[in-house]
């Protein structure tokens, strides 16, 4: 079981990016990929770095985040009585071993897509502030088909609208997804591939959306902290950060353990 604060110093791992630009208010996006090498927008830079020990000490909401902010939500998932975050009461395939929330899905048929059998493990579901970034350890095994969605659901006046902010496996392979909807039509207007990820070995991810719409999404290896997989920024607008967007982690099919999570409001990230 690793537990300690995963935002502890380790060598040179650059873990927020901060950013501030201007942002379009129009209600679907001209989403535009603003990659983090070439991003000439103003940034400051938070070095923080996952550590981990064999003890289970949670890690205090106190903790200061290189003097930059704060944990304002730490689970350890010690037991299913003391959970912070809420689980969904309809899928019931969950439960904590080992400090650890495991979700397991059946096998779908052969003929069907796993997303599409409506067979799921538990699903949590809580929002984190806005501009805060949440981070995950978790690791998944063979053949599993899992996914954290980070996603709004709205009715207007006119039409039933979805945007979603999604970490998913799909067809053999792990992407990122920022997906919009409307009246149960849904589009992917950028999607990246994660092409080194590995089942069976844990990793981090990181997810943060500025009140700008600035995102930036990051993978990297638990026992290989400075071998970061993933890291991508992306300039949506501000219908991307308003509250509400819900954090849906599950798993379709196979089996899937989160170890940890942790919430980081920054202090310059307003």
């Amino acid at each position: 079981m690793h537990k300690g604060n995963i935002f502890s110093m380790l060598g040179g791992l650059l873990f927020i990016f901060i950013a501030l630009a201007c942002s379009s208010p129009d209600a679907l996006p001209s989403a535009t990929p603003v990659h983090s090498q070439t991003s000439t927008a103003p940034s400051v830079f938070h070095t923080l770095s996952p550590t981990y020990t064999a003890t289970a000490t949670a890690v205090p909401t106190s903790v200061l985040v290189n003097n930059q902010g704060h944990v304002v939500r730490s689970e350890h998932f010690d037991d299913l009585s003391t959970l912070s975050l809420a689980m969904d009461t309809i899928a019931e395939d969950y439960s904590i071993i080992d400090g650890r929330l495991v979700l397991i899905a059946e096998i779908s048929p052969q003929n069907m897509s796993p997303w599409e059998d409506g067979d799921s493990a538990g699903r949590t579901i809580f929002s984190p502030g806005v501009g805060n970034v949440s981070v995950f350890l978790f690791r998944v095994e063979e053949n599993t088909y899992f996914g954290f969605h980070f996603e709004i659901y709205e009715t207007t006046a006119n039409s039933f609208q979805y945007k979603g902010i999604n970490l998913q496996r799909l067809d053999n392979k792990l992407k990122l997804f920022f997906r919009v909807g409307e009246d149960g039509t849904t589009r992917d207007i950028i999607t990246y591939p994660v092409d080194d990820f590995q089942f069976g070995t844990w990793f981090y991810y990181s997810l943060q959306v500025l009140p700008d719409g600035l995102v930036t999404a990051r993978l990297w290896e638990r026992d290989q902290p400075a071998k970061m997989i993933f890291d991508q920024t992306v300039q949506l607008d501000t219908n991307w950060a308003k509250p509400g967007f819900t954090f849906v982690v599950t798993s379709v099919q196979g089996k899937m353990e989160v170890d940890e999570y942790q919430e980081i409001e920054l202090t310059d990230a307003k």
